[in-house]
């Protein structure tokens, strides 16, 4: 090849790849190993019409977060499917009640873990129980009511989120969540025809309690083989039968335990309450930790409903408020429980980076199995550029994904131009004789090639630059 036509594809290379991870790369590695069956939607569509592989439509639904664009019209109209694909297929398939979207996020999970969950952790490994709101501004989406945000003391229309999160020592990514409503302003939702279905028991889910759903997604996390030593928890998700069935499974729980201070246990021997136990520890002298700036105090208890806990009782400085820290690991000590429990903060950080990021609040079909499949994908993603991080280095999961649509975008750039020449080519050719009929001399001094090119503005460039020269 010529050494000028080599600088010239040197010159191009960084407008056809840039810097950083291939979206398309990072979601195809994963879904290359998915055992999904390629059922045709041909059926209900009527015969004649050709059927989408279950695969196709479900990398469209990936690539759909990571360009963050969220509309389907809008999705189509910037050709990201290529044609392949008609929008009602993949409208179809977003709001199909049969496709199981927990079993895919646990394929996805299982995934990953034989590759990162295997390596050397840096810490514990915990599953981290916790919920955030979806906030929806439409009115008519189906199973959605008022939620209270606690973070702003209002309600807003939407679903809450009870999400199961796994930290490998390393980082954290969804291993399942589930949907629930309040009382407030319900939007009834659509019984599907078949109750075994999995969108007919995410609908019965709607109105579980939350800490049943999390005992539930803990049970089938270690029945699928996820290991953990602990699993943490704030105030809202800790009682009686969540430390029990934690044990149960093999488990411990550190958590922040709610401070009633006429809460019965049992203490040295004697009944008595946790505000009695706090002003006897407190004649004691509380202890004073340099590390966290904190004083602390600890006593062994019984707890009915939830047996021997470790309490820790601490506030930040001298006037602070006293908090109840609880541990059924009678073994570790105050610092100890402080830095496992930090690591509950990492979920705050996923639901943040779901967000901000990949639009977790962003899709507005009325659906409720189009809202399920967009959570999925939406953690699924995440679980993806998080475990790429970890392998690569330490970047901000920010800039990875604005690196990834950055090269995604190009890349359909690309695309488009190149189909655009090569069209125009051909047009060109037709016009002189045919493609066999013409050499690539006479198209290029062909006045419509001319044309071509002044409708790009290159000849002008070109005779300014002459005209600079002479």
């Amino acid at each position: 090849m010529s050494p000028k036509v080599v600088s010239r594809l040197d010159e191009i290379k960084p407008v056809v790849r840039v810097e950083g991870p291939d979206a398309m790369r990072l979601v195809d590695q994963q879904l290359q190993r998915f055992n999904l069956s390629r059922v045709s939607f041909a059926g209900r569509a009527g015969k004649g019409r050709p059927g989408h592989p279950i695969h196709g439509l479900f990398m469209l639904a990936m690539v759909r977060v990571f360009i963050a664009i969220l509309s389907i019209r809008l999705l189509f109209g910037k050709g990201v499917a290529g044609g392949k694909v008609k929008p009602i297929a993949f409208y179809r398939f977003l709001s199909d009640p049969r496709f199981d979207w927990r079993s895919a996020m646990s394929v996805l999970n299982h995934q990953i873990a034989e590759t990162d969950d295997g390596q050397t952790a840096r810490g514990v490994r915990a599953f981290i129980a916790d919920d955030t709101i979806s906030a929806h501004y439409g009115r008519h989406m189906e199973g959605s009511s008022k939620v209270h945000d606690h973070t702003t003391g209002s309600f807003r229309r939407g679903y809450k989120l009870p999400v199961l999160a796994y930290h490998n020592g390393n980082y954290t990514r969804a291993l399942d969540f589930a949907v629930v409503r309040e009382a407030r302003d319900q939007v009834p939702w659509r019984r599907e025809a078949d109750p075994r279905c999995p969108a007919a028991v995410r609908k019965r889910e709607l109105d579980e309690p939350k800490p049943r759903l999390i005992r539930h997604m803990l049970t089938r996390a270690v029945r699928d083989g996820f290991e953990a030593d602990y699993v943490l928890v704030d105030s809202w998700f800790l009682d009686g039968e969540l430390v029990t069935h934690t044990r149960e499974l093999g488990l411990h729980v550190v958590g922040m335990l709610k401070m009633h201070r006429g809460r019965k246990c049992v203490w040295r021997g004697r009944q008595t309450t946790l505000g009695q136990v706090l002003r006897e520890l407190k004649r004691q002298g509380p202890h004073r930790c340099r590390r966290f700036g904190a004083y602390y105090m600890d006593a062994v208890c019984d707890i009915p409903g939830m047996g021997t806990v470790h309490l820790f009782f601490s506030r930040l400085g001298r006037r602070g408020q006293w908090k109840v820290l609880l541990s059924t690991d009678l073994e570790l000590d105050y610092i100890r429980v402080m830095e496992i429990y930090a690591i509950r903060w990492t979920v705050e950080v996923l639901f943040k980076e779901c967000k901000s990021l990949l639009g977790l609040n962003g899709c507005r079909c009325k659906r409720f199995c189009a809202q399920v499949a967009h959570f999925s994908t939406v953690f699924m993603i995440h679980a993806v550029l998080v475990s790429e991080r970890n392998a690569r280095d330490y970047r901000s999961l920010g800039e990875l994904f604005r690196n990834s649509r950055e090269e995604l975008d190009t890349r359909i750039l690309a695309e488009r131009i190149v189909a655009m020449v090569e069209e125009t080519v051909l047009r060109i050719a037709e016009q002189l004789g045919g493609a066999d009929a013409v050499s690539v001399r006479q198209l290029l001094d062909s006045p419509e090639y001319a044309a071509f090119k002044e409708l790009l503005g290159l000849s002008s460039v070109r005779a300014m630059f002459l005209e600079d020269v002479a």
